[in-house]
């Protein structure tokens, strides 16, 4: 008969705040030789050193092709002030161009019919840029080519290999200690390595948060604080305790 048995974990001491560790333990034996799985999360806060904005424009003409043409003359504006700042085209990508007819309902409650105002063309870009510090001077100057809207900044770390190294690390050594305290708890004397699997993903520290910001003053600073996000490991580690 094989029989699961789910073990509480133990709470984790002497764990560094910017350290996040969850360990959850399952036992399943089948004879003398039980397996014991640990899901273990080690999430690591660090400074971003990247950050993506999205920005776009707007635009309304008596006619499709007047709109799609001023449209293109604003973003083009926009996507040259983002490249005088160092950012480069790889950096900047087109995530959604819209064209839609736009209508005055203002008289519908006296019974008249929506009147027709012309069209309205939308184009939105991301960029991505690693100067955080000029980040603030980087959304002036979106606001100051004509973008009507900004959103983000989403920040996060693309230089994380050490971070994770460093999370694998404190993940395994958890997982060696959970290992042979549930050996000596059990009656066994040694837990045998079998099995890691890995898989990432963010830890509970905290999260990059995105927030919409409308300008409508393009004189004002955006004063930005990138605070820390998080780097997570997970692994999937499998022990088999052994007399």
């Amino acid at each position: 008969m094989r029989v699961a048995l789910a073990l509480a974990a133990l709470s984790l001491t002497a764990v560094p705040t910017a350290l996040i560790a969850q360990v959850q333990p399952v036992m399943q034996i089948e004879g003398d030789s039980p397996l014991l799985t640990l899901s273990i999360t080690e999430s690591i806060d660090a400074k971003p050193d990247t950050a993506t904005i999205g920005a776009g424009v707007q635009t309304i003409a008596p006619t499709a092709t007047e709109a799609l043409r001023l449209n293109s003359v604003k973003m083009d504006a926009l996507i040259k002030a983002v490249k005088a700042r160092g950012v480069a085209d790889k950096d900047i990508q087109t995530t959604g161009i819209g064209l839609s007819p736009q209508y005055d309902y203002e008289g519908r409650q006296n019974g008249q019919s929506p009147r027709f105002v012309g069209y309205q063309v939308s184009n939105e870009v991301r960029v991505k840029t690693h100067d955080i510090a000029k980040l603030g001077t980087m959304l002036d100057a979106l606001v100051a080519a004509g973008g009507t809207n900004i959103n983000g900044p989403n920040f996060s770390i693309d230089a994380d290999a050490a971070i994770k190294t460093e999370a694998r690390t404190r993940a395994l050594r958890k997982a060696r200690e959970q290992a042979q305290f549930y050996a000596a708890q059990t009656g066994y004397s040694s837990a045998r390595l079998v099995s890691i699997t890995e898989s990432q993903g963010y830890g509970g520290g905290p999260m990059p948060q995105a927030m919409e910001l409308r300008v409508m003053d393009a004189s004002a600073k955006a004063p930005v604080e990138p605070g820390q996000v998080s780097t997570a490991v997970n692994l999937t580690v499998q022990y088999r305790l052994v007399k």
